[in-house]
């Protein structure tokens, strides 16, 4: 499969191993890159690949650095405003703000991601996350602060073919 987008968020931003969301205007993807291929955010690139599905994300996964081709640069496109029942298939791996009050302070694990548990307006409960790239710490915010949090929408799923695990991946501060 051939895709094209524009870097939404570079590598290191939405989990391990290394990937890069990109976007157009029918959707997002997110790409799983192969050795010694780093576009940053804006740069349209053109990717060739297999489809996969681990943990419920599809991905496009080229076999080799030729396989993503740099097109140029371009303006990031606006995020979606969504909401906690927004998060799915529909928004996966595309670019999406969200409001939400945190439930409990951000906590660090093991892996290095942050995490914040939040709830929208209408009272549903949405994961937020952030690598340690993200350059965010545990001490951003505390319980009941009020956050306005911009990122890519990925899921990792509690079982193969079960529509959950989705959550939000905040790129930067």
């Amino acid at each position: 499969m051939t895709v094209e987008g524009i870097v939404t968020a570079e590598a290191g931003r939405i989990g391990l191993p290394v990937q890069i969301a990109i976007q157009d205007a029918t959707g997002g993807l997110v790409v799983k890159l192969p050795d010694g291929v780093r576009p940053g955010r804006g740069v349209r690139v053109r990717v060739t690949g297999k489809l996969a599905d681990p943990y419920g994300q599809l991905e496009l996964r080229p076999g080799t650095a030729a396989d993503v081709l740099v097109e140029g640069i371009e303006a990031l496109p606006d995020p979606l405003p969504g909401s906690a029942a927004s998060l799915g298939e529909a928004t996966e791996g595309r670019l999406v703000v969200l409001v939400g009050t945190l439930e409990a302070s951000p906590t660090r694990e093991t892996s290095g991601d942050l995490v914040l548990r939040l709830v929208d307006d209408a009272g549903l409960s949405f994961r937020a996350r952030a690598t340690k790239a993200s350059g965010l710490e545990p001490t951003l915010a505390r319980t009941g602060a009020r956050l306005r949090v911009t990122g890519i929408v990925g899921q990792r799923a509690s079982h193969k073919g079960v529509l959950d695990g989705y959550r939000l991946w905040i790129r930067d501060a």
